[in-house]
């Protein structure tokens, strides 16, 4: 099992490093590009995008029929882009995460509310 780091890591890389056409539409990626950042070794890169594609995060039709190097990166779904959001700003998701958990909390949350102001 990969962990979340290489998971996150490689679709970090796929989001900094991608390039587009003209319209702006996602241009292919290579494994390859990947294993040439060193992220990890070629299993848990595949296996991160696997998870990845398995999550519907990312397009790869190609992945059982390649070697890591020769996998085919088509693109990154919209849940795909919300996670690099959420990857980039994670004291925001804190922050959400913690409002949510208050929610069931009045008065924990009025205090939260007091604190800030």
């Amino acid at each position: 099992m990969t962990n979340e780091k290489i998971i996150s890591d490689v679709l970090l890389f796929m989001d900094e490093n991608k390039r587009t056409r003209a319209d702006g539409r996602f241009l292919p990626m290579h494994g390859r590009q990947i294993l040439r950042a060193r992220i990890a070794t070629p299993e848990e890169i595949r296996s991160a995008l696997e998870y990845l594609r398995d999550a519907k995060l990312i397009l790869c039709p190609n992945l059982e029929q390649h070697r890591t190097a020769s996998i085919q990166i088509n693109g990154i779904t919209r849940d795909g882009y919300k996670l690099i959001e959420r990857l980039h700003h994670p004291i925001a998701e804190k922050v959400k995460d913690l409002i949510r958990r208050t929610l069931s909390n009045p008065s924990l949350l009025i205090e939260l509310i007091h604190d800030l102001v």
